[in-house]
């Protein structure tokens, strides 16, 4: 097993990699990347098109996360309007791999999700 930081080459390594994990954790990578600070890389991570599916849809699992917290109105996570709308953003535009990761979201989560998408 490989362990990684978040930053661009850790992600860069976690994203083509199954034996990768986020600072060596294969549980709860997506609670691990869910922190306003990593939205950026997060986003240009699943834009990638090459990135394994399974690594792409925790990604998405990290996202939905972001805006449950922020509906939800939980402290520390100060989502802006606009990183709420460019979540969504990234969401629509991967439908598909978000679809595709709702077995692996919680009833609360999955709802928002297709929210989101409109589904």
């Amino acid at each position: 097993m490989k362990s990684i930081q978040i930053d661009e080459a850790g992600l860069a390594l976690w994203i083509m990699d199954r034996k990768a994990h986020v600072w060596g954790c294969e549980q709860d990578e997506e609670s691990l990347l869910a922190e306003v600070d990593h939205l950026p890389l997060l986003i240009a991570f699943l834009d990638r098109d090459d990135g394994l599916l399974a690594k792409r849809q925790t990604l998405v699992h990290a996202l939905v996360l972001m805006l449950s917290c922020h509906h939800d109105g939980e402290e520390g996570e100060g989502l802006s309007a606009e990183q709420v709308q460019r979540i969504e953003a990234a969401l629509v535009r991967h439908r598909d791999v978000a679809l595709s990761a709702c077995g692996e979201l919680g009833p609360d989560e999955e709802a928002l999700l297709r929210r989101v998408l409109g589904a």
